[in-house]
C-alpha cells in the first residue's frame, strides 16, 4: 500500500492512456506519484461448478479444474 505525501490517504492506481503510464493518485487532494516498483495481483473468481471440484478435492488448497 502506498500513502499520499500530503494527506496520508491511500493512493489508488490510475492510468494515463495517452502516455501509457501507470501511476498512483490520491482521491482527496489530487496528489499523484509514479511508483518505483509495481506489485500486480491476479484475482480469479470461481463459478459454482469449480467450487464443487475444490470442495471435493478437500485438500484445503484451491486448484483449477483439470480440462
Amino acid at each position: 500500500m502506498r500513502f499520499c505525501r500530503e494527506c496520508n490517504n491511500i493512493l489508488y492506481p490510475k492510468e494515463d492512456r495517452r502516455n501509457r503510464v501507470l501511476y498512483c493518485a490520491c482521491r482527496s487532494c489530487d496528489d499523484h506519484q509514479i511508483p518505483s516498483s509495481y506489485a500486480l495481483f491476479l484475482h480469479r473468481s470461481y463459478y459454482p461448478k469449480d467450487l464443487k471440484f475444490i470442495s471435493a478435492n478437500n485438500s484445503g488448497v484451491a486448484t483449477e479444474q483439470p480440462n
